[in-house]
Order: C-alpha cells, then sequence, then structure tokens
C-alpha cells in the first residue's frame, strides 16, 4: 500500500457556447441562514445572465410554477373561504339563488385544485351538503327525494360527489330533511352501481401514507382491492410519517376499469419549496437520480443550488444527469456578483469549507495537481462523513479532502492492496 500527496483546487467545466436552461434554487435550511441563502439565491438569478452570455436562467415566478408540479398553481384557501362565506350571508338573507351560485362556484374552484388538503376537502364537503339543502328548497314540493326536478338532480350529484371521497357519509335525522336524506340514500345506490376499481402505489421511501381526496387509504407500498374506488376523478397524494412532513404534489387520476398505478419519490417532491423557490432540508441525500428528477421537472439543463446550510452559505452546480460540476461553502456575506462569477468560469473557486453532505451525494469532482495536470474520473468517490475540515470519501479507492478556506485542499489518496 502506498500514499500520495497533493495540493489541489477545484476546477470548474467550461461553459457551453451554446445556450442551455438554468435553474438556480435556494436552499431553504430551516436553521439558522435560511433567508441569507434564499436572497442569495435570488441575487444569482438575477447576476448570472450577464456573466453566463446565452444560458437562459428560470425566473422565481417559472421555478415557482414548475416546482408545483405538473397540475399546476393551487387555489388560495382564502378565496375559498371568502367564497364560502359569501355563500353563507347570501343563505342567511333568503337569497338562495345566488347563495347556491357561490357555494357552486367554490365546490368548482375545490373540485378543479391541484394542491388539495385535508382542510379544503372539509371545506368541499360542507359546501356540497349546503348546496344541496339549497337546491332541494328551490325545487319546492315537485321534488320529492328521488331527483325528479333539476334541483333534486344537481343535489344528487353533489351528494355523490361526497360519497366517493367519504363513503361512510352519513346525515343527522334530527337536522337533516327527510327529502335530503331521501337523496342520500339513492346516492348511495348510484354510487354502488357506477362501477369500482383499485389502485397500486409505491413511493420512494416506502411508509408514507396514500391520500385519495384526503381519505387515507394505508401506508407505501399499497394495492387496494380492485372493486374499493368508486369510478371518478380523484387528487392523489403522499404525506411522509412520523417527524417529516414531506408530502408529494397532488395528482389528478381516473379511476376507472383497470388499477391505477403510481410510483412517488417523496425524497424529491418532498424536498422542494415552490414559494420561495427552492428544496427544503431532503429526507435523505439527493442522489444523481434524484436531481435528474427535479431537471426534467423543471425542464433545465442545470440545476444550481445556493443557499445556507448550518449559518454558512454554499452554491452546487450539477449538470442534467445529476452529476456535480462544481460545489463548496462560501462566507456568509460573500455577494451573489462573486458566485455568478464562480458558476461561469470566471474565478476558479469561491472561498471552500466541505460541502454540505446533508444535501447531495456526488461523483468523482475535477481537481488539477500543482503542475496542472487534471485528475478527474480517477478515484470515483461518495462523500460519506465530515469531521472536523474534512470529507471522508469511500469508493475504489479511499480518500480524504481536507479544504482549508483559502479555496485549495490536500488530497490523500491511499491505493487498496
Amino acid at each position: 500500500m502506498k500514499a500520495t500527496a497533493m495540493t489541489a483546487a477545484v476546477l470548474l467545466a467550461s461553459p457551453s457556447s451554446l445556450a442551455k436552461t438554468v435553474a438556480v434554487l435556494a436552499y431553504t435550511d430551516t436553521g439558522a441562514g435560511a433567508v441569507s441563502g434564499v436572497e442569495l439565491a435570488d441575487g444569482v438569478r438575477a447576476a448570472l445572465p450577464a456573466v453566463r452570455g446565452g444560458d437562459i436562467v428560470l425566473d422565481a415566478t417559472v421555478l415557482r410554477q414548475r416546482l408545483r408540479g405538473p397540475a399546476g398553481a393551487p387555489t388560495p384557501l382564502v378565496a375559498v373561504q371568502t367564497t364560502l362565506t359569501a355563500a353563507d350571508e347570501a343563505a342567511a338573507a333568503v337569497e338562495h339563488e345566488r347563495a347556491v351560485g357561490l357555494f357552486e362556484a367554490a365546490i368548482t374552484q375545490l373540485q378543479t385544485d391541484t394542491d388539495f388538503s385535508l382542510e379544503k376537502r372539509e371545506l368541499l364537503q360542507t359546501a356540497r351538503l349546503r348546496c344541496a339543502r339549497l337546491l332541494l328548497g328551490l325545487a319546492g314540493p315537485t321534488e320529492t327525494g328521488k331527483a325528479e326536478t333539476p334541483q333534486g338532480k344537481k343535489a344528487s350529484q353533489h351528494l355523490e360527489n361526497a360519497l366517493r371521497i367519504e363513503p361512510t357519509l352519513v346525515l343527522d335525522a334530527a337536522t337533516t330533511p327527510p327529502k335530503l336524506r331521501a337523496l342520500l340514500a339513492l346516492a348511495q345506490e348510484r354510487v354502488k352501481a357506477g362501477g369500482h376499481g383499485g389502485a397500486a402505489v409505491v413511493s420512494t421511501p416506502p411508509g408514507a401514507t396514500v391520500y385519495l381526496d384526503g381519505r387515507a387509504l394505508g401506508l407505501t407500498p399499497m394495492t387496494t382491492a380492485k372493486d374499493s374506488l368508486p369510478h371518478g376523478r380523484y387528487r392523489l397524494w403522499l404525506a411522509a410519517t412520523g417527524a417529516s412532513s414531506a408530502r408529494s404534489f397532488a395528482r389528478v387520476v381516473d379511476v376507472g376499469e383497470l388499477p391505477i398505478e403510481v410510483d412517488i419519490n417523496l425524497t424529491v417532491e418532498g424536498a422542494i419549496d415552490a414559494d420561495r423557490p427552492g428544496l427544503l432540508t431532503p429526507l435523505q441525500p439527493l442522489n444523481p437520480g434524484e436531481i435528474r428528477q427535479l431537471a426534467s421537472l423543471l425542464d433545465a439543463e442545470e440545476v444550481v443550488v445556493v443557499g445556507a446550510h448550518g449559518g454558512e452559505g454554499f452554491v452546487v452546480d450539477f449538470d442534467a444527469q445529476g452529476r456535480v460540476v462544481a460545489s463548496g461553502h462560501v462566507d456568509p456575506d460573500v455577494d451573489a456578483a462573486a458566485v455568478a462569477a464562480f458558476l461561469a468560469g470566471q474565478t476558479s473557486v469561491v472561498t471552500l469549507t466541505p460541502a454540505p453532505t446533508a444535501l447531495y451525494t456526488t461523483q468523482t469532482p475535477r481537481v488539477a495537481t500543482d503542475d496542472g495536470a487534471v485528475v478527474d474520473g480517477g478515484f470515483p468517490w461518495l462523500a460519506v462523513g465530515v469531521g472536523a475540515g474534512v470529507v471522508v470519501a469511500a469508493g475504489a479507492t479511499a480518500a480524504a479532502l481536507y479544504l482549508t478556506r483559502t479555496g485549495s485542499f490536500d488530497l490523500t489518496l491511499t491505493e487498496q492492496p
């Protein structure tokens, strides 16, 4: 066994002369420095086009939209609550037709919402029941509870939709008109006769709760009975159990004769913060495959993550395949223009300390020796721990990287016997 020591500095790949789409995300650590991390990302997005001419840097508005997933922007909860309040006020003023219109507007908002939640589900169910009651009142004595009138048919449809996401729905006999209870019984018969399907849902990591329009179905990996779900359109999402509050995007799924199959990587989706926009502390280190998913979601050829971790700033530059082009910590007070220059290859280094292993697992770094020779791919490695100023790496050979505040490090390679 022999060891060779050398001093090296991080090099950047030369920027391409062809225009490419670049996504700059904030790493929104929940600890110290989270706000400065977001500000740094905003600054880099603004500064990068000037020094990387030809690149298309996605602005924050586009990033927020894409980070919400394929379903798009959600309906603000406050907008729905405002509509429902106006509907209640109209009903109290005996303006029943106006109240029905407002309730149906709120129902439409919630039925098409792309970021469905348990709170929104409760609002939707309440709106459906109140609207059905008002419709029966507008139908008058002609409606007996068998959906003979246009208003009765509408009320029955609202009840059928309510039963699809709450099969055990019951109405209090003491406070519910008999006609409404009769309509509910009719809706139950129609849902039962309307056909049923099933679903198979897996996730990374497993053990996440599956929600279908707010109804918890079980933990992943999960396969329902093939006839357990009434046919119809639903929103499906996953939420991590335990200490993590990570959840996936809401997906619109159509349950029919064939079982629906859903495979969700909660490590990626659970690490996304669309509002900032950026990444939250991930459930586990992001690997190249997950970075590829993120790049695909953003339709980006390069993903730059800048922000704060443990009170210090950092920058990590990934290509579309999830490979690290360059990375390092930066002084907390470094300006965005300096980071942009680093990403443009105008400066060889940013003031470095060990990159945060909580953020990602990486590929072979590119380094240069004192005599200018490039070491590229000589020792595939994976960061497995950080000591006091030391990144411990393991792979085909073992390597310890000692990073200093000057931007250089001593690289010791130990050949395996």
